[in-house]
């Protein structure tokens, strides 16, 4: 498997730095790391009302100048399932740009982030994206709240006065495996259903579903008194992304996620992931310009 990187938001807004998003290329790039585009980063980046020199022209130059492909998490999720909820072998890969040369590389992604008549013509319709997840995020505090009233109707959970928390160790893991299972086609669940049963104890590293069930169990039942974060319908975009984490090898995020994730990664099965706030970022780039 290649060895990969997820760019946060935050890092793409400090590319007008020339000297920044120098470093940060030839950290990428001398390390031999391929940075991972999916379809949140692509919506998020969306802009039809465009200008010379605009964020979306900054990103696109700047994934113009690093080895990158497009992955659809939902794809991704789908081949877990059909791989009964392991972890893949290798990620599914909507779009190799590698062997793009970096200013077509350049042109192509600015026609399809400014939803240029060619590229709806071949079915690439970001603004469809857009209205998608907009309405994903409408509905997701809502589904939130289903689900968690489900798991306490049903009391493999329990909520007291002042915080929903968890029971034991046998009821949590029931929560995360029904969350696992949201997805599992009818015909394939009892297969499915009792493969995990029987993997429970199992140190494989997990997958990016059950990587996904363990950031709604911290984020919304075992919460972190120390680290309170904002409940929002953006969280579904965040806990698509951060579903790749399982794959990477580096992955960039904010404080408050770098130790929601923290919590995650600690039962997940996987140790050689490099976690990097906006400090250890500089950090490692500034270590990667001076070695060069």
């Amino acid at each position: 498997m290649s060895k990969y990187i997820f760019i946060d938001n935050w890092v793409l807004g400090r590319l007008t730095d020339k000297e920044f998003c120098d470093h940060v290329v030839k950290y990428i790039v001398s390390n031999g790391y391929v940075v991972i585009l999916n379809s949140l980063s692509l919506t998020e980046l969306y802009n039809p009302n465009w200008k010379d020199g605009d964020r979306t022209e900054t990103a696109a130059k700047f994934y113009s100048l690093v080895p990158c492909v497009v992955v659809d998490p939902a794809k991704v999720k789908e081949a877990e399932i059909a791989n009964n909820l392991n972890r893949l072998d290798e990620l599914p890969v909507e779009m190799d740009l590698r062997n793009i040369k970096p200013e077509e590389r350049k042109k192509l992604l600015l026609g399809a982030l400014r939803g240029d008549p060619i590229f709806l013509k071949q079915g690439v319709d970001i603004s469809k994206w857009d209205q998608g997840y907009k309405k994903e995020k409408s509905e997701w505090l809502s589904n939130v709240d289903k689900i968690i009233g489900h798991a306490i109707e049903n009391k493999t959970i329990k909520k007291n006065k002042k915080a929903r928390k968890h029971i034991g160790s046998a009821d949590k893991e029931t929560f995360l495996l029904s969350l696992d299972m949201r997805e599992v086609p009818p015909i394939r669940f009892d297969l499915v259903f009792n493969y995990r049963l029987s993997k429970i104890k199992s140190l494989e590293p997990c997958s990016g579903t059950r990587f996904s069930s363990l950031l709604f169990w911290y984020l919304y039942v075992d919460e972190d008194p120390s680290n309170k974060i904002k409940h929002g319908g953006s969280d579904i975009g965040d806990i698509h992304q951060m579903s790749l984490i399982p794959y990477c090898d580096v992955f960039t995020l904010d404080k408050s996620m770098f130790k929601l994730v923290g919590r995650v990664k600690s039962e997940s099965n996987i140790s050689n992931i490099q976690l990097l706030t906006k400090k250890q970022l500089e950090l490692k780039i500034h270590h990667c310009n001076i070695s060069a």
